[in-house]
């Protein structure tokens, strides 16, 4: 495969103007931006998808505040005059770049990332305790209950396992954004499963081929695995409404 990797162009849709709501799911094997406007979710066509699937490799190394930056600048350069909320895993120098480009925007670090990151090292008898005392912090009603989980979490674990406690501690500020908001928002923006989802997809496709002979014959394989897959992308997301109501409210400066 070439090692040139596609130019962002090939990934955002143009566009003008400012959207009412924006979720950045970015994962380790492909980008891809999910628009949700007024009513509607509009995805990025099937061919954007194939093409950036065919830097699969170059993309992971990239992974870099100064390649993330360019990225967001691209954003920027085909409208996208505010972000209200980015959803990420843990990219090496995504948050930076984020930072440098929208510096008013908020990150929702992936809950599930974390979970994952930071219990890498932990021994397996202590696994169902660890995920258990977890899980009171990141399933808080509000912030309040959850730094006192933290609190907990930090006095019990630290000693045994240092890294996993510093990790929830250094990134609060991030993985703590969605307890602004309500059940119906929390749903949406606490994971990136969603394009994990996607990338799993496109795996089963691939996974029997051992080979491609260049990046157009990949290309047009994804192209049409993407045809059939974005025929299922009907369902709306549930309370919808509710979930615009919300937003009206929390970002009324910025909507007015």
């Amino acid at each position: 495969m070439s090692k040139a990797p596609i130019a962002i162009n090939t990934i955002i849709p143009k566009t003008t103007g400012l959207f009412f709501f924006v979720l950045f799911f970015i994962s380790y094997t492909m980008a891809t931006t999910i628009f949700t406007a007024t009513r509607s979710i509009i995805i990025c066509s099937p061919e954007s998808i194939a093409d950036k699937c065919t830097t699969l490799k170059n993309c992971s190394e990239n992974e870099s505040a100064k390649f993330w930056l360019s990225v967001m600048n691209d954003l920027k350069n085909r409208g996208i005059r505010d972000v209200y909320v980015f959803c990420v895993d843990g990219l090496a120098g995504f948050r930076e770049a984020i930072g440098a480009a929208f510096p008013k925007s908020q990150i929702q670090r992936c809950i599930v990332h974390q979970i994952r990151s930071s219990t890498k090292y932990v021994n397996w008898k202590d696994m169902k305790e660890v995920m258990a005392d977890l899980k009171k912090i990141y399933g808080a009603i509000n912030e309040d209950e959850a730094m006192q989980g933290m609190v907990v979490f930090r006095d019990r674990w630290a000693k045994n396992y240092p890294s996993c406690v510093r990790s929830w501690e250094e990134n609060w500020d991030i993985l703590s954004t969605f307890f602004a908001y309500p059940a119906e928002i929390r749903k949406i923006i606490y994971t990136t499963n969603i394009i994990e989802g996607l990338n799993r997809q496109f795996r089963q496709i691939t996974k029997n081929k051992p080979s491609f002979t260049n990046d157009e014959s990949l290309r047009k394989m994804l192209y049409l695995a993407s045809k059939n897959i974005v025929k299922r992308w009907t369902q709306r997301c549930r309370n919808w409404d509710v979930v615009l109501n919300y937003l009206k409210v929390m970002f009324e400066d910025k909507t007015a």
